[in-house]
This record gives structure tokens, C-alpha cells and sequence, in this order.
């Protein structure tokens, strides 16, 4: 059974979406870890998520708006990059 690491006090509604954050965040590695360019997974694990998550990891970054669509931005502008290949 996968544990769940949302904060206390956090909404049934809050709850679901942080869910889906998480996981949106986990593919969003997964994706970046098998870019062809070393450059830009450098650049995920420095800026974005950490090499290696944990599962708070990703929750954490869930639970907050601005950590969350920073990271976004930042998925979005490495898989534009003319280098990035799966």
C-alpha cells in the first residue's frame, strides 16, 4: 500500500489534487530522466526535483503553488529545448 504524505489540515479537495500533483510530478522525472542530454537532467535535479526522490519529495513540492508551478515552468522549458530526446 503506497503511503500518502499530506500535511494535516489539508482539505479532502486539497488532498486530491495534491495527489495528482505528486503523481504529475513523478512522471514529469521520469520523462526528464531519460532525456538524452545530460545537461538537462543536471539542470532538473538542481533547480527541480531532487536526484533520486523520495516520495516526500514530490509531495512536498505538491503541497505548494509556488514550488509546484515553478517546477512546471521549469519541465516545460527543458523538453522545449531542440536537444531534448526520449
Amino acid at each position: 500500500m503506497q503511503k500518502i504524505y499530506i500535511k494535516k489540515g489539508i482539505d479532502t479537495m486539497n488532498r486530491v489534487t495534491v495527489q495528482y500533483r505528486a503523481d504529475q510530478l513523478k512522471q514529469m522525472h521520469n520523462l526528464i530522466g531519460h532525456a538524452n542530454d545530460e545537461s538537462i537532467y543536471d539542470t532538473w535535479i538542481i533547480l527541480g526535483i531532487p536526484n533520486e526522490p523520495q516520495e516526500e519529495d514530490f509531495y512536498s513540492v505538491a503541497e505548494n503553488d509556488e514550488d509546484y508551478n515553478t517546477i512546471c515552468d521549469l519541465f516545460i522549458k527543458l523538453i522545449s529545448n531542440p536537444g531534448f530526446r526520449v
